[in-house]
């Protein structure tokens, strides 16, 4: 990665009376392994222990730069502040309560030198709420590789936007869209990754490279702020000639119904929450704008229950939240982020083993063990390089099996011994109780343990 110079990536981290989230940001950038990076702190005037925080991390890690402006300019214009002095090849945006997986900078920057003609690339995202809880993965369902526009704008536009918090950008993205000239408050993150999937190809990395964290009462769930910001987002599509036609002609029919959309699932939230105007408010733009009346009749009849039936809110909430776990295959409980934090260790501990030699250990068997039992979760384990996989709970036999298989089946290299009683098994498990237990199962069998 020395090709560039001393200076690679900037990191770009907006901020105001976060300073303990701010530092959590921070470490994870000064973490990654490509280490030709510099963080930009843009603070706005946060007049508490922010200043403090960041000078302590700079005086440890020169990487870090740190600017306050005398007063608050307000978010979106301390982003464009941050955007206007980058001076790298690449760059990222990084909000003060969301942080990077580690890697996450040296496989973006791998991929875009590998095609030259993308002008960023995009890793998943996991999203989680306040309490650490993981929400889903974004960006699961985008095959490894280069997407050029005609393939890649309409399926944004049906499917979501991609989250540039797990994006890396060429410089040379702020050519082709001036995200100082978006004309929106919020959202211009969309509006600019959205603009730029429809100007020039990007390329798709298959890994989780950032955390996003959702709050509730942002601007972006609030439709006084996010209706006119999505209009405008329209215009600008419409507006950018650079845009091939077709694709514009393809959104003046897509948008309107994806906007429709939003905006009856921010009603749906609000009715939930008991926001009697914020949901009025979105049934009377999906009734006058788009004619859907049926939608806006189930929010204000929503909306009338949770106002007039006790407890009805709290059982709304807790409704969805089981749906949207249960949608992601979490059974027994919900993934945290410490999990998915356990999970990038490992593969990254697997991905380590595998790039030795066959003499020195790479080709040796792996078994995934783990409580995530959703078809997605095994496809993962299986990509990251294990051979086989386990739910728990399981029974002894189930996982003295599965190594006996292992044993049997995967003789990839004569060099290799496979594993046999009174070999030597590594066992990775973060849950003490199932990592002693496990250990107790494969110790009966004749196994020595090293957990």
């Amino acid at each position: 990665m020395g090709q560039y110079g001393q200076g690679v990536i900037t990191t770009v981290i907006p901020t105001y009376r976060r300073p303990r989230m701010l530092a959590r940001a921070i470490e994870s950038v000064l973490a990654q392994t490509e280490r030709q990076i510099q963080v930009c702190v843009y603070d706005n005037a946060s007049g508490d222990e922010t200043a403090a925080t960041v000078e302590a991390i700079a005086r440890r890690d020169p990487r870090v730069r740190y600017y306050r402006h005398d007063r608050n300019i307000g978010l979106t214009a301390n982003f464009m502040f941050g955007a206007a002095r980058i001076d790298t090849p690449f760059f990222s945006f990084l909000s003060d309560d969301d942080w990077l997986l580690p890697g996450f900078y040296e496989a973006a920057l791998r991929a875009l030198e590998a095609h030259d003609e993308a002008s960023f690339a995009a890793t998943r995202v996991a999203d989680a709420d306040e309490r650490g809880r993981l929400l889903g993965i974004r960006g699961e369902n985008w095959a490894p590789g280069l997407h050029q526009p005609h393939d890649a704008f309409p399926r944004v536009l049906r499917a979501g936007h991609l989250e540039w918090t797990g994006i890396l950008f060429r410089r040379r993205a702020l050519e082709l869209v001036d995200l100082t000239q978006t004309g929106i408050d919020i959202l211009f993150d969309v509006d600019f990754v959205l603009r730029l999937v429809g100007i020039a190809p990007f390329v798709s990395v298959p890994m989780i490279g950032a955390v996003f964290v959702h709050r509730p009462g942002l601007g972006s769930e609030r439709l006084a702020a996010t209706w006119p910001a999505l209009q405008r987002m329209a215009a600008n599509v419409e507006n950018d000639q650079r845009i091939p036609a077709d694709l514009r002609a393809y959104s003046r029919e897509e948008l309107p119904r994806q906007i429709a959309i939003r905006t009856y699932v921010i009603g749906l939230n609000a009715a939930r929450r008991g926001q009697v105007e914020e949901t009025a408010f979105a049934a009377d733009i999906l009734e006058r704008e788009y004619g859907r009346t049926g939608e806006a009749r189930r929010l204000r009849r929503l909306s009338a229950i949770v106002q007039g039936v006790p407890g009805a809110r709290r059982v709304l909430e807790g409704v969805s939240a089981v749906r949207r776990y249960r949608r992601r295959g979490w059974w027994r409980r919900p993934m945290t982020v410490d999990d998915l934090a356990q999970t990038v260790t490992v593969a990254a501990l697997l991905s380590a083993v595998r790039s030795l030699a066959p003499t020195r250990g790479g080709e040796i068997p792996a078994l995934a063990l783990t409580a995530y039992a959703h078809p997605q979760d095994r496809e993962r384990a299986l990509a990251a390089g294990f051979h086989d996989y386990i739910a728990k709970p399981f029974e002894p036999p189930a996982l003295v099996a599965a190594i006996a298989k292992l044993a049997r089946t995967r003789r990839p290299s004569r060099r290799v011994a496979a594993p046999r009683p009174g070999g030597i098994i590594m066992l990775v498990d973060d849950d003490p109780g199932t990592r002693e237990y496990s250990c107790a199962v494969l110790k009966d069998c004749g196994y020595r343990v090293l957990a």
